[in-house]
């Protein structure tokens, strides 16, 4: 079995060259073949209200806790996406430090999740004079032996998983999560996307925007799901009058509850910027949050 999984120091474990991780880009081995035409393509007819959030690459960011003589010193794909979106992006690089990423997933945590969602929050008070607050929100963090023993995200710790570890013998997996604590006056459901029944705090649509709803009440989203549905969230009082569709990976599934609080309206898709998609429901604002190893596509 392929080894996917590389063991740097002290805990951290990154994914291999070789594993499409996108690090062959960051050591300089693998020149960029993308080009500034192709995002004027695809983000062109809808840039002046479209922005982008990056969450850089684990090693980018963790990179002093790679194996010795390894360097990724290199981001040519955010670098391109830079120049395109200007003021129009945010590049996690210059917030995360290498304690808001988990040592043995690839992910960030729900810590860094925190400082990119309140870099969005700036970008939105900015952008459209809005004055939102101070969220409240804080993190409690716990040691584990391995996330996979987590009482709810069994999902984490991808790098120790058989699939990319292999055969390696890893050892120690311990790592720490980072629990998401809101205030009493806050509604923060975090983890609830994945792991609880459908209520009305979230409509299923399918991605021809029919609403589905009553099909999965009292049934759990899956990961599954969210690849083939979009999620409708409603609410009048909600600070960001304005109707958003966000386009989302796995770094910020998470956290979307964070987001529905912001938007009176807001489509939540699981997928890269879909250009069909936007043009059906047409939204005030576009939010397209990637993975850095994903800007290649």
């Amino acid at each position: 079995m392929d080894t996917k999984t590389l063991v740097g120091k002290d805990g951290y474990l990154f994914l291999a060259r070789t594993s499409g991780s996108g690090m062959e880009y960051h050591t300089g081995e693998k020149k960029i073949t993308l080009h500034g035409t192709a995002l004027a393509a695809r983000y062109g007819p809808v840039i002046h209200k479209t922005f982008m959030v990056v969450v850089p690459d684990k090693e980018v960011v963790c990179r002093e806790f790679l194996p010795d003589g390894l360097e990724c010193a290199h981001r040519p794909h955010c670098d391109l996406y830079k120049r395109y979106f200007g003021r129009s992006i945010i590049d996690g690089f210059g917030l995360l430090d290498a304690t808001d990423y988990y040592k043995t997933d690839t992910h960030i945590n729900n810590k860094g999740a925190l400082k990119l969602y309140r870099a969005v929050v700036e970008f939105l008070n900015e952008r459209f004079g809005l004055g939102i607050q101070n969220d409240g929100y804080d993190t409690s963090p716990a040691g584990v032996s391995a996330l996979a023993d987590h009482p709810v995200w069994h999902d984490l710790g991808d790098l120790t998983w058989p699939l990319n570890a292999g055969v390696l013998n890893l050892g120690d997996v311990s790592d720490t999560y980072h629990e998401i604590v809101s205030p009493p006056q806050a509604l923060c459901p975090m983890g609830h996307i994945v792991e609880s029944a459908v209520n009305k705090a979230y409509r299923v649509l399918t991605l021809a925007l029919e609403d589905v709803t009553e099909k999965w009440v009292g049934k759990h989203i899956t990961w599954e799901c969210t690849g083939k549905h979009i999620l409708l969230c409603e609410g009048s009082k909600r600070p960001v009058q304005k109707r958003v569709l966000v386009f989302y990976d796995s770094m910020l599934l998470q956290q979307l509850g964070l987001y529905r609080e912001l938007f009176s309206t807001a489509y939540f898709a699981r997928s890269v910027f879909n250009q069909e998609l936007v043009c059906k429901i047409d939204p005030d604002l576009v939010i397209e949050a990637r993975a850095e190893r994903f800007l290649c596509a």
